[in-house]
């Protein structure tokens, strides 16, 4: 007879199936391999945050054999293809590998479509075993989460104290060349601001309220601490969104969802109306030259868009982009003078530091309306009425927070930022699974 399991994302799962399913803890150690790998996100993106591409990897892949030696290959694929979310996620992906046929570069092309699907797969695959932990699993999950996103903080604020000397004794030892001081732990940033929101979700339904927003203020002050704008403006705006959404929880979700999903839709006409930099750079401070060349990234990104805009340039198009070497000045003469004192800054270096854009530029119309459709699901997907408000504020202040970092920086299709985004949706998952307990006062009175 069929069973019902909860749903902590709309589509992630619904009525199960008549057949025989394995819980994670069945599956010969599921449940301990999502333990450690919730835990080891956190030293690991502290210390070494492209290594989290690997955890993403191994942990699905592991998750993925057992499943199919318990449940079978029937089982499995319908594990990671049922529901909106992932068939949303299968089309931008098909969307990916169509354009392969139109691509400026087809061999890179057809190399990141194969790594977006398997991608995707292993993080729909990851969201259900989390999903499916039996309670008694949970708690270990959820001290193994916390546990790990505390080394991250401890580390981080020793790094921002000591001006990255840890990054630095690292790059040292293996003979790395790097950026120096805390501008080169952007990647640790993002990772903090992220995990955050699960293990400071976790600590609350475990009744550790006090617990769970001294860590996100933690988390705030670490990060005001370092020098990631993004990871700065992301996370504030999570904090900001979630106590919103808290109040209105049947409401904002959807709000939200509509302005961002529009807006990425939008994207391409932004920079050259609203974000046209001969607009905005006389309001940016002239010392801040990373926002002025963003805005003339964006200008350049734009304006290709438009001369395909239906089909795009092929997915990483951006990285052989033709003329993308170019100097800014020799594409916009009329860029302000701290550009041409900042030495060779590229008109679009490998990516346009912002997800929307990229999309539109290398997928064209049908990749910007699976991507809007995407950021439409999953914020709306807080605004369900089985959601205790605690847990809508928690999914959509980790989702600003995530949709912020990847419209300032990173290339949306970046090994470690997709394994980043999908671990911490993972354990946002589980950490919504978890019952929600009385304060911790409340349980000693």
């Amino acid at each position: 007879m069929p069973t019902r399991t909860r749903d902590p994302a709309p589509g992630a799962m619904s009525v199960a199936s008549p057949r025989v399913v394995a819980p994670a803890g069945e599956l010969g150690g599921g449940s301990y391999l999502l333990t450690l790998a919730a835990f080891f996100m956190g030293p690991l993106g502290a210390l070494a945050p492209l290594a989290l591409a690997p955890l993403f990897v191994v942990t699905a892949l592991a998750l993925a054999w057992r499943r199919y030696r318990i449940a079978g290959g029937q089982e499995l694929w319908r594990q990671t293809t049922q529901g909106r979310i992932p068939t949303t996620l299968f089309l931008l992906a098909l969307v990916a590998a169509a354009s392969v046929v139109w691509s400026i570069d087809p061999a890179v092309s057809a190399a990141a479509a194969a790594r977006l699907l398997a991608g995707i797969a292993g993080g729909v695959l990851l969201a259900r075993e989390v999903q499916q932990l039996s309670p008694a699993e949970r708690r270990p999950f959820a001290v193994g989460l916390v546990a790990g996103c505390v080394v991250l903080l401890v580390v981080l604020a020793l790094e921002a104290q000591s001006d990255a000397a840890i990054h630095r004794a690292i790059q040292n030892w293996t003979g790395s060349q790097s950026i120096a001081g805390v501008s080169a732990i952007n990647r640790q940033a993002s990772v903090v601001a992220l995990l955050a929101w699960p293990a400071a979700l976790a600590l609350w339904q475990g009744g550790y309220r006090s617990g769970a927003l001294g860590l996100l203020a933690m988390t705030a002050m670490v990060l005001f601490q370092l020098a990631s704008g993004a990871a700065v403006a992301g996370f504030i705006g999570g904090l900001v969104v979630a106590p919103v959404v808290w109040l209105l929880p049947r409401v904002v979700p959807w709000l939200l969802a509509a302005v961002i999903a529009g807006g990425a839709l939008a994207t391409p006409v932004l920079p050259l109306t609203l974000l046209a930099p001969e607009t905005l750079v006389p309001r940016v401070h002239p010392t801040y030259a990373p926002a002025i060349h963003r805005l003339y990234i964006w200008r350049f990104v734009a304006e290709q868009v438009w001369e395909r805009p239906l089909l795009g340039y092929g997915i990483e198009s951006s990285r052989r982009f033709p003329g993308a070497s170019r100097h800014v000045l020799d594409v916009y003469p009329e860029a302000p003078g701290i550009v041409r004192t900042e030495g060779v800054l590229p008109i679009l270096p490998l990516h346009p530091h912002n997800a929307a854009l990229q999309v539109w530029l290398e997928l064209g119309l049908g990749g910007a309306l699976a991507f809007a459709a995407l950021v439409a699901l999953v914020l709306s997907s807080a605004a369900r009425r089985d959601r205790p408000p605690a847990v809508a504020a928690g999914l959509a202040g980790a989702t600003i927070t995530g949709i912020a970092i990847a419209l300032f920086a990173y290339g949306i299709w970046q090994g470690w930022w997709i394994a980043a985004l999908f671990l911490t949706a993972a354990w946002m998952i589980g950490a919504a699974a978890l019952p929600t307990a009385a304060p911790r006062r409340e349980k000693q009175a």
